[in-house]
């Protein structure tokens, strides 16, 4: 079973047991993104065109061919002709180890159009986490600044009839502008992360409407960290990389062996004609000087580099998994709070009837948006740490 198989059924069968990937807009999404972003068509072709470099160098040399006409002095010597063909051709190993490591490059070159993709594919789902976040804070602070705007008619209606001061009656109409200018800013950076999102799309346009996102939980540990060391791509080019290097060595080695030259020759002369084959070898005792040293020095570089990745890898997703537990239970404290309705309503009711000031009013709106605000975003980078956690299955 070779690399490429193994890798396959592997990411088929850790599918079964992660939690399952958003259906709907998000899916479609990145499905989307997958197929039209440009970076990755570019990326696509290039690998194409390193593919068939990789393969080029493999192939035999170009054919020689000479033809000499010669006079003779004095003129009575005569005149001799001479025709030679000649194919230089390297040691057969040589052919054999060029071609595996073309395939190792070619695998290599996968390797790392997949980490690339998913580097994408994860920045347009956290890009969709945000901006829906931003849709709910959208949507409060429309309903936060309608109820303002309530205010505002109830305190002009009272600073007429002399039960409010224009103090109040200003206070108001300040914080309807402020919810206003709030609102505001939520839509611009809205239109920010939709603009992101469809230049991740290649320019094609995408449907992006409010949704409630499933709440994702964490995958076991132990598994998450075996999924990564065996499939993530960043790993994998690693991995391929100290394969190439492992390769280059050999093709380095068989460089030092003998070329050939096999060619045919025909000589004709004064009633004379010869013809004959030709064979030829060169010993690369200067040119390939030093290559084999060289080659060795890159095998410990990318093994060493394997071993780095690995590392980090390990380090940064204890301290991925870390924070989604921790972020998990905090957002355990907000089950209990009231809707925004609920509460806005409760405190509309409480001055209306007198029970409150403008200032307590306030007061415990700006308290109860905080926490709000505090919530969401809380639960935004919950939903940010597991997508970096769970970023292997995209």
């Amino acid at each position: 079973m070779n690399k490429r198989t193994l890798i396959i059924l592997t990411l088929l069968a850790i599918t079964t047991y992660i939690p399952a990937q958003a259906e709907g807009p998000l899916s479609s999404i990145l499905q989307s993104i997958e197929r039209n972003n440009l970076t990755l068509k570019s990326q696509s072709g290039q690998n194409e065109a390193r593919n068939l470099e990789a393969r080029t160098g493999n192939s035999l040399g170009n054919t020689n061919l000479s033809f000499d006409r010669l006079w003779g002095s004095p003129i009575e010597t005569g005149k001799s002709a001479e025709f030679n063909v000649s194919q230089e051709f390297d040691f057969p190993s040589a052919y054999i180890n060029r071609n595996k490591l073309a395939e190792h490059k070619s695998q290599q070159y996968d390797d790392e159009y997949n980490v690339l993709r998913q580097q994408i594919l994860l920045e347009a789902k956290e890009t969709y986490i945000e901006l829906q976040m931003l849709y709910q804070m959208e949507q409060i602070m429309e309903c936060r600044a309608c109820g303002t705007g309530k205010l505002v008619d109830l305190y002009k209606n009272k600073y007429e009839s002399g039960d409010a001061t224009i103090l109040e009656k200003n206070r108001v109409e300040y914080e309807f502008l402020q919810m206003q200018e709030t609102v505001t800013s939520y839509k611009i950076r809205i239109a920010s992360l939709e603009s992101r999102l469809v230049n991740l799309n290649g320019g094609e346009p995408l449907e992006l409407i409010p949704v409630t996102l499933p709440m994702e939980s964490v995958t076991d540990y132990e598994r998450l960290l075996n999924d990564y060391e065996t499939a993530d791509p960043r790993i994998l080019t690693y991995q391929s990389r100290k394969t190439v290097s492992e390769q280059e060595v050999k093709v380095s080695r068989s460089a030092a062996l003998p070329k050939f030259e096999v060619g045919y020759k025909r000589e004709q002369g004064i009633g004379d004609r010869f013809n004959g084959i030709t064979v030829g070898m060169s010993l690369p005792i200067f040119s390939n000087r030093n290559n084999v040293k060289r080659a060795k020095a890159l095998q410990y570089a990318a093994e060493a580099e394997l071993n780095s990745a690995i590392n980090d890898n390990r380090s940064t997703l204890k301290e991925l998994y870390d924070k989604a537990n921790l972020l998990s239970q905090a957002l355990e404290k907000f089950e209990t709070l009231p809707t925004s309705d609920e509460y806005v309503d409760l405190l509309t009711e409480s001055i209306q009837a007198g029970e409150i000031s403008i200032v307590d009013y306030f007061s415990e709106l700006y308290a109860y948006y905080d926490i709000i605000e505090t919530k969401l975003r809380t639960e935004m980078e919950y939903r940010l740490t597991i997508a970096k956690l769970h970023m292997i299955y995209l």
